[in-house]
Formats: C-alpha cells, sequence, structure tokens
C-alpha cells in the first residue's frame, strides 16, 4: 500500500513543473529550459505527472508539448496554482504535506513520517492557511476541492486495478470498496461477502441476483455491525434494505453492538442513519424515519423470515 502512495504524492519539482505547464503548453524542451533541468529529467516528470491524471502530452512534428489534463482535479490544481501564484505551492505540496493532507486513504500511518517532519509539515500548512493543526483538515477551499477530486481519482485508479471489470462500486473510502457483481464463484483474497449477500450467516435468507463484497487490503473478515452498514449503503433511500438490516439486527438481537454501529457507521457518512435505526429498535418503530419501515409492516415481514421483534 505504501508504494501504492508513494506514487500519489507529488515531488517539489513536479509541483514547478505543473505549475509552469499552467500557465502554458510546454514542450518538453522549453519546459526543461524553463526548470533549468535536463530534457531527460523533464520528460521523466512529464511522465509522471500523467501518471497522476495531471497532464496530458501530444505530439507537434518532432516535438511533445506538455498541457494540463482535462481531468478535474488537474484543472482545480491549475486553477489553484494560477490563483495563487505568490503560495510557495512546491513546498506546501510535496510528500509529507500530502501525507497530513490526504487523509482519505486507509493506510496513510503518520508514523511513516518522523515527528520533526511532521511538525515542519503541520507548521507550514498553519501558516499559509492550508491545514487547521487540530482537524487535519484542509482549511483552504481551493486545496480541499483539489484533494477531494484527486482523491476520487486515484481511488477510481486503484479500483480499476483490483476489483473485477464488472464491480459496480456502491461506495469507496480511500482503498476500500463496497461493490456489487453478478453471482459468480467465491472471490478470493481480500475480498469479503457482505450486505445481503452475508445476511444469511445471521439468519436471514435471502436469494438475489447479484453479490455484495467489501474490499479492503488485509482484511478478511466483517463483523456484524459491518454488514449491517454495508447493507444500509446499498440504497439509503430504500424501505428494503432498511428491512433487511433491522431483520437481522433483531434475529441476533443481543450480539449487535449498537455503540460500535453508531461509530462505524461515521467513517461511511451515515452516523444519523444508524442513530435512527438504534432508535426505532429501541422504541419498537415508535420513533422511526423514512426509510424505516412501519412497525406493522416490519412485522409481517418478520414473520416471513421466522423472525421475533
Amino acid at each position: 500500500m505504501k508504494q501504492t502512495f508513494d506514487k500519489l504524492t507529488f515531488t517539489r519539482s513536479e509541483v514547478s513543473a505543473f505549475r509552469e505547464i499552467s500557465k502554458r503548453s510546454l514542450s518538453i524542451t522549453e519546459l526543461a529550459a524553463d526548470m533549468g533541468r535536463s530534457t531527460a529529467l523533464a520528460s521523466h516528470i512529464v511522465k509522471s505527472l500523467q501518471g497522476k491524471g495531471l497532464v496530458e502530452t501530444r505530439k507537434m512534428g518532432m516535438r511533445t508539448v506538455a498541457s494540463v489534463a482535462r481531468s478535474s482535479h488537474a484543472q482545480l490544481l491549475s486553477d489553484l496554482l494560477r490563483s495563487e501564484p505568490s503560495v510557495p505551492w512546491e513546498e506546501l505540496l510535496s510528500y509529507s504535506a500530502m501525507v497530513l493532507l490526504l487523509d482519505k486513504f486507509e493506510g496513510l500511518n503518520l508514523r511513516d513520517v518522523s515527528r520533526s517532519t511532521r511538525w515542519r509539515a503541520m507548521r507550514n500548512l498553519a501558516a499559509h492557511g492550508i491545514l487547521s493543526d487540530a482537524s487535519l483538515v484542509a482549511s483552504n477551499a481551493g486545496v480541499r476541492r483539489f484533494l477531494d477530486s484527486y482523491a476520487e481519482y486515484v481511488s477510481r485508479v486503484f479500483a480499476s486495478q483490483v476489483l473485477p471489470p464488472d464491480a459496480v462500486v456502491i461506495w469507496s473510502g480511500g482503498y476500500r470498496y463496497l461493490f456489487r457483481v453478478e453471482r459468480r464463484d467465491e472471490l478470493k483474497g481480500d475480498f469479503t461477502r457482505t450486505a445481503v449477500s452475508a445476511l444469511p450467516s445471521y439468519g436471514i435468507q435471502l436469494v438475489t441476483k447479484d453479490e455484495y463484497y467489501f474490499y479492503a487490503k488485509g482484511v478478511r473478515s466483517l463483523t456484524l455491525e459491518d454488514v449491517l452498514i454495508h447493507t444500509l449503503l446499498i440504497d439509503q433511500t430504500s424501505q428494503t434494505y432498511a428491512t433487511y438490516a433491522l431483520l437481522a439486527i433483531f434475529k441476533n438481537r443481543g450480539t449487535v453492538d449498537f455503540d460500535s454501529l453508531v461509530e462505524k457507521a461515521e467513517a461511511y457518512g451515515i452516523r444519523r442513519y444508524a442513530e435512527s435505526i438504534k432508535g426505532y429498535v429501541d422504541s419498537k418503530g415508535a420513533s422511526r424515519v423514512s426509510p424505516l419501515p412501519r412497525w406493522a409492516d416490519l412485522r409481517e415481514q418478520a414473520s416471513v423470515y421466522g423472525v421475533d421483534l
């Protein structure tokens, strides 16, 4: 994972090169002259920027010309560099700073960065209004938009490398994915059946034409709370999936850790949904918000699946 992350970060030379390309399209020779570097090094930097979706090249006669890519994150970074040219972006967007800023990615452990390097990066980012010391969240709106877009891009690229070709991603967070595929032999490796595909293991017998899996590096098992959250994530507006989750909760009453459910839901952006589930269960349907079912409807489904409410 660390090797993959190394490909996400920027060297000072890459930021400097992209700054020049943001001003105008440049041939490799022109870029080398502007940077005071060799043509070979400029070519290497451009290839690296291409790999990060920031630069595209085209042939013009004997020349290779580099320009800003049409991807959203490339346009956002270009706008940022051009709108705030006096900011030392080469320093602020280099490796150690990106470790702090790209906090969406699972496994980016700050222990990989020495305490002094981390402190220096935080100080520099805070001094330029880029980072809040307390939250480690980019406070500069332009930087935040770029990072969000770049994170989505990297996540999509990584997904295309590790997930089945027909996978439909339902949720992603860094290098973690909840996805759907057509029924097949069980996927091996860091793929774990989840959501409605895992509910039969908890006493809710469902038959679907699709299989749901969770991918995370090194994760081979999930808790019931994970499975419940993944079921809700399939469609947060669906009463059907809310009902399936509730049936699994009542079927496994006494083993569901609601504190863990709510805490984990926070990381998936559905904390309020999890809290409403807890309130519904505690009140036996008296506290109900959409898309949770009416208690009478849940009782009817419970009788079908052999669940005592």
